[in-house]
Order: structure tokens, then C-alpha cells, then sequence
């Protein structure tokens, strides 16, 4: 009898902590990142290409950077979103990957070390897009921007012809940067 309760008890505490431990690795109900996204049509010519996805742990984010989840956790990385955009009536791929840090700080060394020994950004169409920002062109027709705002830092990758993809990258920057000042304050 003894031990059918001591068994009994035992079963109680190993799914009390193994559903404890997966209630842990669920996403808020509504994090503020996805606040921060444009939704389909805000960027002109682009439509969301599936579900936002949320990471709030490395086995969940090592899925979407592989091999990089320990370098983003160690800087002070609490979520990233991912979220992929195609152009309507074009060929045009957009790709936000957006990281909310533990604060500032931690968004600002994160942005400098990934930018360390980089050439400088001087393009124009930067100015007033976050505190820190680069943007290079990573192949014909592939832009990378990268910058950081608040307990934010952004990268984005467009590809498209021409120069229309650096407009694009333009364009989706200026308006997460604006989002993300909006709520920069709110998020804690």
C-alpha cells in the first residue's frame, strides 16, 4: 500500500515537472515583436510568405541559425521573430529576422560585434534608420541591412533586380524603425 502511494506521488512529481518545463518553452500570448512586423501590403508590393516564427530558446532558434543560437543567447538575445515576404508581382524575396535583447546596451554590443572590422555604411538613404545601421550588397541583386534601436537589433535581407532591393530594405527599415521606437519604451 505504501508503495503504490509512494509510486503515485512520484508519477505526480515527474509530470508536474515535465509539463512545468514545456509551459516554460511556449511564447507569450501576444509578444510584442509581432506588434512590430509589417502585415501584408504596409511594405508596397510585398504579402507575408507563411507564419511568423518566434524563438525564445536556442534548440527552437538553432532551427533558424544553425550553429549561432549560443552567440545571440550569450549577448542577451530573450526572443527573435523570423518572417518571410514575397513581392506580388515580382520575383522579390524579403526576410526580417528581429531581436529583441535584455536592453540597449545589450542590442548595441550585439550590433557592434557582428559588425566588427566591417567597412562603415555611409549610403544617405541610412540616415535616421536606428542608432547604429550597415547595409551592404552581398551578391548581384542581395542586400543585407543590419541596425539596432532600443533593446532591438534588425536584420534584413532583400533580393530582387537591380537596385530594387536595396529600396526595398530602405523601405521595411524605415518602418520597423518606427514600430520599434513606438513601443521601445514599453518593452521591459
Amino acid at each position: 500500500m505504501r508503495s503504490d502511494r509512494l509510486f503515485a506521488l512520484s508519477i505526480l512529481v515527474l509530470l508536474t515537472v515535465v509539463l512545468g518545463a514545456a509551459e516554460a518553452r511556449q511564447p507569450p500570448a501576444a509578444d510584442p515583436l509581432l506588434s512590430l512586423i509589417p502585415k501584408d501590403g504596409e511594405i508596397k508590393g510585398f504579402v507575408r510568405d507563411g507564419k511568423p516564427v518566434l524563438c525564445y530558446d536556442e534548440e527552437s532558434l538553432s532551427e533558424y541559425i544553425d550553429g549561432a543560437a549560443p552567440f545571440y543567447l550569450e549577448r542577451g538575445t530573450v526572443a527573435v521573430l523570423f518572417q518571410y515576404y514575397r513581392g506580388q508581382t515580382s520575383d522579390e524575396e524579403l526576410k526580417i529576422e528581429l531581436y529583441r535583447v535584455k536592453d540597449p546596451f545589450a542590442a548595441r554590443h550585439l550590433f557592434e560585434e557582428i559588425e566588427r572590422g566591417r567597412p562603415a555604411s555611409d549610403d544617405p538613404g541610412l540616415k535616421g534608420l536606428g542608432e547604429g545601421r550597415h547595409l551592404e550588397q552581398a551578391l548581384q541583386g542581395v542586400y543585407l541591412l543590419e541596425f539596432y534601436a532600443g533593446p532591438f537589433f534588425v536584420r534584413m535581407e532583400a533580393k530582387g533586380r537591380g537596385s530594387q532591393a536595396k529600396e526595398t530594405l530602405l523601405r521595411c527599415g524605415s518602418f520597423l524603425f518606427a514600430s520599434i521606437k513606438e513601443i521601445a519604451g514599453k518593452i521591459r
